[in-house]
């Protein structure tokens, strides 16, 4: 007769119940398989990291590298934003004067926990990050005195810069600079304007936007005038309908997707077919654009790398890690007490205690410092 189970365990197999681990990564990877084979095939220039799934033509930039590594922090600067684009991803519900990160709320705090883990680059982010340009200088400047720090990038629409401000951003440290051009409608003339000044202070300058299907011609129009003002890199992301954002009511071709952490979302499929055409065209006009394209499937891996560079603060001593995130961990109940039991004991257990009770259990390995509640995945009774 199975025990009682403790309030953990209870809970642990309701949330369970209402996860469906990989239930669409599968599918995912051999979409992504199938297509990186043909832009290949298609376009031999371009370069593959089948490990952090980068799929890249010419130089990107180093933030990328570091990014799909785990290797990297993105403080939010504020939820605030000079704009209100119908493609935003980001969540509505946050508080717009909210400013942190996963591993944190204070840079100062932060830096250390970098230096813990061994976090490589630092963005800032918004909303529009400009919108607290003297917290921006002022956290910019504790990153720039670290020399553990070897890339420091800011997200933009642009439409708030000056001379004056790209001046300060590089006294104070900054290495690049990315301008969502979407947001502006691709040619904004101050933006253009702020993208050619940008390349005097910066070594990377970069334009990163979603692949919006209706765009196209206003996106190839855009490529060669980019090119030409000297931005160095393209990064372009897959389209997702994210919910509880602007994004989710947004028009266009939708699939709804469920990823390992059962986190229910919707990708454009037609995302694809959109990036080997920028490829194509950047290449056959032979432009100095880099371009960098942002799956789905390289920004889960982004998420478990980050998982995985935490995974010594946070995985317990009995658990497993069994890759992709999950992380596998077995319990016994005897008399309303749970105990843990390694993987190399299980066996032993079972064979010498046949009337114990044995739960398996999978949880999704944290992507914070900071966080408590288990995610778990998966719950069975093996005994």
């Amino acid at each position: 007769m199975h025990e009682k189970l403790p309030s953990f365990l209870l809970k642990a197999r309701d949330q369970a119940a209402n996860k469906y681990l990989h239930a669409d990564y599968n599918y995912l990877t051999a979409k992504w398989k199938i297509f990186v084979n043909e832009a290949c095939s298609e376009i031999p220039e371009l370069t593959y990291n089948e490990r952090s799934k980068l799929l890249s033509l010419g130089d990107i930039s180093p933030g990328c590298h570091i990014c799909r590594s785990g290797k990297w922090d993105c403080f939010f600067v504020t939820h605030k934003c000079n704009l209100n684009c119908d493609f935003c991803y980001s969540i509505n519900r946050h508080p717009q004067n909210f400013q942190g990160s996963n591993l944190g709320n204070d840079i100062r705090e932060n830096i250390k926990r970098y230096h813990q883990v061994g976090i490589q680059g630092v963005s800032f982010s918004g909303g529009e990050a400009l919108l607290e340009i003297e917290k921006l200088y002022h956290w910019l400047e504790f990153c720039n005195h670290d020399h553990h720090l070897e890339h420091i990038w800011l997200y933009t629409n642009g439409l708030l810069l000056n001379e004056a401000i790209l001046q300060r951003l590089s006294e104070l440290g900054l290495n690049e600079i990315r301008f969502n051009a979407a947001a502006t409608s691709y040619q904004h003339p101050h933006v253009i304007k702020m993208l050619q000044k940008s390349t005097q202070y910066f070594e990377w300058v970069t334009v990163e936007i979603p692949l919006i299907a209706a765009d196209e011609d206003s996106l190839f129009s855009s490529l060669p005038i980019w090119a030409d003002k000297g931005v160095r890199v393209l990064n372009i992301h897959e389209f997702l309908y994210e919910p509880g954002s602007n994004a989710e009511n947004f028009p266009g071709h939708k699939q709804q997707i469920t990823l390992p952490d059962g986190h229910q979302t919707a990708i454009n499929p037609d995302s694809d077919a959109l990036a080997l055409k920028v490829f194509q065209k950047v290449k056959q006009h032979n432009l100095s654009l880099g371009v960098n394209y942002c799956s789905t499937v390289g920004k889960w891996q982004q998420l478990t790398a980050r998982r995985e560079l935490i995974l010594p603060e946070r995985k317990e001593p009995d658990e497993k890690y069994l890759g992709n995130g999950v992380l596998e961990s077995f319990y016994s109940v005897r008399n309303n007490h749970v105990k843990s039991i390694a993987p190399e004991e299980l066996e032993e257990i079972r064979s010498s205690s046949k009337d114990l009770t044995i739960y398996h259990l999978k949880r999704m390995a944290p992507l914070s410092l900071k966080e408590t509640r288990k995610d778990w995945l998966s719950f069975e009774v093996l005994s």
